[in-house]
């Protein structure tokens, strides 16, 4: 470790100022201060803990970390083919046999879903619908030229029956028209959603760690679970890339780090609070801490697991660079 002292306090003193620059307009301060918030109501709330409110500052602070821009566009996230959520409303096809036209329009959007009920209002049977085409009017996220594009269908829909149609870009603002008709013998019920893209972090984001965190405060708070809420704060808190210092989703650089005692004195860790004698580093804090978090993302659903071994295999490699 002495070996790689030289080394890795080199690469420390370029990248901390790259890093420094990159993250300037980003208000750490305030996500620090709101991490001591939330670890101060979870300390003192029994049953009565303000999730709307809590929820409210932790998704503001996911934003502040992604550097959100006034366009609702991201510095350090970007929009993925990942539904999120969707806008959706029916409409009706009259039996005239003419073509009508069916808009729907919606933001940071990748798909149109069009289907057709097995019934109407319920009681009566549905007509199968002829669609002819979808016409786009959309602003891709990345540019601002807008693009007008038709896509052909030309085919039957029977009731009961769906279909997906992409986009061909993640559309920043879309204006969607369906064409459509159905026979003369009655009209015909048709349901449009258009699917909201899902913002997803650039895991090379000096806040990456930290916006997990933050997730992962979301998620206990969704659960009702506010057991670790003052732990996954403190990480939060103790977050060297919300002092200034440069950190990756492989971890953290610094002289500071790499020089600082292994048993520091005073420090008051989760050992010393629970009434042991042995004085733990704030580098063994810090271990605990994102052990706990990942032990609790390991005892989630599916999503949560995948994401507590991907931060598994991140602190393993951390381990394995400091050798």
């Amino acid at each position: 470790m002495k070996q790689l002292f030289p080394v890795l306090a080199v690469v420390s003193l370029v990248l901390a100022p790259a890093a420094v620059l990159r993250g300037q307009d980003v208000d750490v301060t305030k996500v620090r201060d709101d991490a001591r918030v939330i670890k101060r109501i979870a300390e003192v709330a029994v049953k009565d803990l303000p999730r709307d409110v809590m929820t409210r500052i932790v998704n503001e602070d996911i934003d502040t970390l992604r550097g959100k821009r006034s366009d609702s566009t991201y510095r350090f996230a970007h929009y993925g083919r990942e539904e999120a959520g969707r806008k959706s409303d029916g409409f009706t096809v009259s039996a005239s046999g003419e073509t009508t036209a069916l808009t729907l329009k919606g933001e940071f959007v990748y798909a149109l879903r069009i289907e057709i009920p097995s019934r109407r209002f319920v009681v009566r049977k549905n007509q199968r619908t002829w669609i002819d085409r979808v016409e786009l009017d959309i602003t891709p996220v990345e540019g601002t030229r807008t693009r007008y594009d038709a896509i052909p269908i030309g085919q039957w829909m029977d009731p009961g029956t769906n279909r997906m149609v992409e986009l061909p870009d993640i559309a920043r603002d879309a204006r969607i028209t369906v064409y459509a008709k159905t026979e003369k013998s009655g009209p015909a019920s048709v349901q449009l959603a258009l699917l909201e893209a899902k913002v997803q972090d650039d895991p090379s984001s000096p806040y990456a760690r930290a916006v997990e965190n933050e997730k992962l405060i979301l998620s206990n708070l969704k659960k009702g679970d506010q057991s670790n809420l003052t732990t996954v704060a403190n990480l939060i808190m103790q977050d060297p890339a919300l002092a200034g210092t440069y950190a990756s989703s492989y971890g953290t650089i610094t002289t500071e780090t790499i020089s600082r005692p292994m048993n520091g004195p005073g420090y008051a860790s989760p050992a010393n609070r629970a009434g042991s004698t042995q004085d733990v580093s704030p580098q063994d804090g810090e271990m605990y801490g994102e052990l706990q978090a990942i032990e609790d993302l390991l005892t989630g659903t599916d999503s949560e697991r995948r994401h507590g071994l991907d931060r598994l295999h991140q602190l393993v490699r951390r381990l394995r660079v400091a050798r």
